[in-house]
This record gives C-alpha cells, sequence and structure tokens, in this order.
C-alpha cells in the first residue's frame, strides 16, 4: 500500500534516495539542500574543485533538482543558485529558522549576567558555534576581527560560546594582544545560550573565502538577531550580508580597507538600540519557526495538488 503523498529529504544522500523513490512509486519530492553540498566538501578538503567527485555530485545534484517538485535554499543566493541550474526549477527560499520562544532578549538575564561578569561598561561581543585552526570557523579570522574592535573601542569584552575544546584558546589570543581579563570562554547549551546572547551587545559571524561563500547563512546568525543583537558579517558569510544589506541589522566589515572598516563599526556602534528593534521585528516576520512551518505547509499543499 502507498502511505506517502510526499518525500521530504534533508540534504543531498537522502534526496538521491528520494530521487529513486520517486521514479519507482511516484511520489512527490522536496529536495531541501541545507547547504551545497560538492562546494562545502571542497572547503571540507573531502573534494578538490572541479574533481571527478565534485563533478559527480554536481551532475547528481542538477538531476535530483530536475526530478524534484520543489527545491528548497536556506538564503536567497542558494535560491538563485538553483534557478542557474535549472530555470524551470520550482525554487523556494525558506531561511534557517529559530525557536523564538527559546532565543528571545531575556532582559532579566542581561542584568544579572552582565552584573555577575563585570560587564556594566563594556561592549560585549559574542561568537557561538565551533571553531577550528582550519575550514570556515577559523579562530584565526576571529583574533583579527577581535584586534579591530579593540583598536576601535578598548572597553570591549570578547564572549565565545562553544564546544570545540581542542583549541588553546589562552595563547592564541594572548599571542596576537588580546589580554585574559578582554576575553570569556564557555559552553552553553539552549537556554543558558539565549540567556549569554542576552547579555551580549553585537554577535559575530566571518569566514573565510570558499567556493559556496556567496550562500552563507548561519544558523548563529539568526539566533543572534532573535535576541536583539546586531550581528557583524564580512562579504564571505554572503547569504546574511545579503540580509544586512537590505534590512540594515548590523553591518559587513572587510578588513581589507581599514579606513571603510572603521567607519562602519562607528556607525553600527552609534545606531545599536535602533538596530535592536529591529533585529527582533525581522526574526519574527521572517525567521521564526512558525513563520518557516507555515512555508513548508504551503509546499506540502501546493505540491500534493
Amino acid at each position: 500500500s502507498n502511505h506517502f503523498d510526499i518525500l521530504h529529504c534533508r540534504s543531498y544522500f537522502e534526496s538521491l534516495m528520494g530521487a529513486a523513490l520517486k521514479k519507482q512509486k511516484g511520489w512527490k519530492l522536496i529536495f531541501d539542500m541545507r547547504s551545497l553540498f560538492p562546494e562545502e566538501n571542497v572547503t571540507k578538503g573531502e573534494f578538490k574543485y572541479q574533481d571527478k567527485s565534485f563533478n559527480m555530485w554536481k551532475g547528481l545534484e542538477e538531476n535530483i533538482i530536475k526530478l524534484a517538485d520543489a527545491t528548497i535554499g536556506v538564503s536567497q543566493p542558494m535560491v538563485d543558485d538553483v534557478l542557474r541550474i535549472n530555470p524551470n526549477a520550482n525554487a523556494i527560499l525558506i531561511p534557517c529558522c529559530v525557536d523564538t520562544a527559546t532565543f528571545n532578549l531575556n532582559k532579566l538575564a542581561r542584568e544579572k549576567y552582565r552584573k555577575v561578569n563585570g560587564w556594566e561598561r563594556k561592549l560585549v561581543v559574542v561568537y557561538e558555534g565551533s571553531l577550528s585552526s582550519s575550514s570556515w570557523n577559523n579562530l584565526k579570522n576571529y583574533i583579527k576581527y577581535f584586534s579591530f574592535i579593540l583598536e576601535n573601542r578598548p572597553d570591549a569584552h570578547f564572549l565565545i560560546i562553544t564546544p570545540s575544546k581542542n583549541i588553546d584558546f589562552f595563547s592564541m589570543m594572548i599571542k596576537h594582544g588580546i589580554k585574559k581579563s578582554q576575553f570569556t570562554i564557555k559552553e552553553a547549551m539552549e537556554d543558558d545560550l539565549a540567556k549569554w546572547l542576552s547579555a551580549s551587545d553585537i554577535g559575530i559571524q566571518v569566514m573565510s573565502k570558499v567556493h559556496d561563500s556567496h550562500t552563507r547563512l548561519g544558523i548563529k546568525f539568526v539566533e543572534y538577531l532573535s535576541c536583539g543583537l546586531p550581528v557583524i558579517v564580512n562579504s564571505n558569510v554572503g547569504g546574511a550580508a545579503d540580509i544586512i544589506k537590505v534590512d540594515r541589522v548590523g553591518t559587513v566589515i572587510d578588513l581589507d580597507d581599514y579606513k571603510e572598516a572603521t567607519s562602519k563599526l562607528s556607525k553600527l556602534l552609534t545606531d545599536l538600540p535602533m538596530i535592536k528593534k529591529k533585529s527582533i521585528n525581522i526574526v519574527n516576520e521572517v525567521f521564526s519557526i512558525k513563520v518557516c512551518a507555515q512555508r513548508y505547509i504551503k509546499i506540502y499543499f501546493t505540491i500534493s495538488k
């Protein structure tokens, strides 16, 4: 018996199986990409750009998009890529979403955490997520931005919330002139994470240039916004940079032009209170689980007819 109408497949391997089952059973197929798998594997060092494995997966990607009744991208540039691959694709944007019941601006936690940590007069810049000495969440990139922020705001304090334990943060930071008193390393789960974000002033996400840089939009980006944080990104977080340019919920800073970078940071600091409200509003309109769930439901109804 046929229990299903629609196969909703997240990522490439699942969608490859979904494409085979669609041919066999006639079920409708949703290809929920999540990220560009071939390009991501180049960054991870699994493939080389344009090698046999990379080209094989690009071919499979094209076939899945062709067969799929809907292809979902998490950023507008990813959706644009799908349409470049197949102009007839039913390409739909459903961005990384956030549970606003968990991630919201907790004013009590903000006051408490800032007082306990002695941050009342500090500008707290937060990074959440994994870190490494290679690939896209490279600690060296963050240290460059921390140094840049300190030059402009000596009262800055850097909060790093990370599960990454195999990095000697202290020696790396101190080597680059960032004192022990100027940063805090933490581990935190969801509820607690939202409180630490609430206690901060600015979120940061900067990456190295990779083959899928133009599509990048991290879950951390929307979690920052949901807790009322303006976000600093660089151009290599392309999906997030596009949103910031349109909706003005942060700033895109590239350090290769120091004068422009300084003026952008200065403007961000002036606009902080205004951007706080904007950040929360855009999450409620675009990135909340409720809004994204409605978009999924709409796809299910549309393609099952």
